[in-house]
């Protein structure tokens, strides 16, 4: 008798081993994929609200920033745009800029809006895009200039 349960029989063992080893591993991935993504979203939402609010504060005179002398962008522009770009990089590289961002300010509705674009790389789906989007009314405008719903209205 102790002969047999020497002997026993180990075959098909391996397989609900396996399979539990892949269950895990892609529970760790899909978890490492969440987080990954809500880093990226709140990243690139956080970078259009500082763009947003440096937008909001800075003047409205024209100004140079691109590089690019045949184009006069609005210091409003050249606020934001720096603005998203610093809180991008804020993101300690986990976070990269994959567009340049975008400020369109409505002057005439008194209004903002700033759109910021950022990626990153996930071990689920591969490369991800996220885009951030802010916008508010210009801080110098009237209030009686706000009363309509065209400046509130994004």
């Amino acid at each position: 008798m102790r002969r047999d349960l020497e002997r026993r029989d180990e075959r098909g063992e391996a397989l609900p081993v396996a399979i539990l080893f892949l269950g895990v591993f892609m529970t760790i991935l899909i978890g490492i994929h969440v987080v990954i993504v809500g880093m990226g979203r709140m990243a690139v939402q956080s970078a259009a609200d500082a763009a947003l609010a440096a937008a909001q504060a800075a003047g409205p005179g024209p100004q140079e920033c691109d590089g690019d002398t045949t184009t006069m962008e609005t210091a409003r522009q050249c606020e934001g745009v720096l603005a998203a770009r610093i809180a991008i990089a804020g993101a300690n590289s986990s976070i990269i800029e994959t567009r340049p961002p975008a400020i369109a300010v409505e002057a005439e509705r008194g209004s903002v809006t700033a759109l910021v674009f950022g990626g990153t790389i996930s071990p689920v789906f591969g490369g991800l895009e996220f885009t951030g989007q802010a916008c508010g009314p210009l801080d110098d405008v009237p209030i009686t200039e706000l009363t309509g719903t065209d400046a509130w209205q994004c």
